[in-house]
């Protein structure tokens, strides 16, 4: 949203904002967009596609209520980190600096409880997998855990076998 907001270059806000914590805080985190370059990405998609995965990976169902609490937790804390860094760019506060004004402090403490939450939350993450994959807590992960999964990867027993398919398998 910041990207398509600072492309109009006849908004006044388009000196300030561009160098401003506004600018580009939370799309490694939250989000990939198109102006994204180099390492930048979503680390939220990767936490949804090692949930996906995790069944056929393990051979066993994670709980979800962990997951539930490791999903509300990040992205609670993720908008505690973030949000007030909107603010600080408004302010003026400029990026990548490492001392500021006194009057940025607030809103710095503010973002690094949440930094330090969203790291905390990782360990419920951490839990959740270990617990799947190297405890086999949970219950036994059927073929096709997931409504909607209709490749070829889903019609094979969970976790999948070293050699999947000794035969070609038929497509439908």
């Amino acid at each position: 949203v910041a990207g398509s907001y600072l492309g109009f270059h006849s908004s006044a806000s388009s000196l300030h904002l561009p160098y401003s914590g506004y600018h580009n805080n939370n799309r490694m985190v939250g989000g990939v967009q198109p102006e994204s370059r180099g390492s930048q990405t979503s680390s939220l998609a990767l936490f949804a596609g090692t949930y996906y995965w995790l069944p056929k990976w393990s051979g066993r169902m994670y709980s979800e209520t962990l997951g539930k609490w490791h999903f509300w937790s990040s992205l609670i804390s993720f908008n505690v980190t973030f949000f007030p860094m909107h603010f600080l760019g408004l302010a003026g506060m400029p990026r990548r600096y490492a001392d500021y004004a006194t009057q940025f402090t607030d809103f710095h403490a503010i973002a690094t409880i949440g930094a330090f939450w969203f790291g905390l939350s990782q360990l419920i993450f951490l839990w959740c997998v270990l617990r799947a994959w190297m405890f086999q807590k949970g219950e036994a992960a059927p073929a096709k855990p997931w409504e909607g999964a209709e490749g070829l990867e889903w019609t094979v027993p969970s976790p999948a076998p070293f050699h999947t398919f000794e035969d070609p398998p038929t497509v439908k």
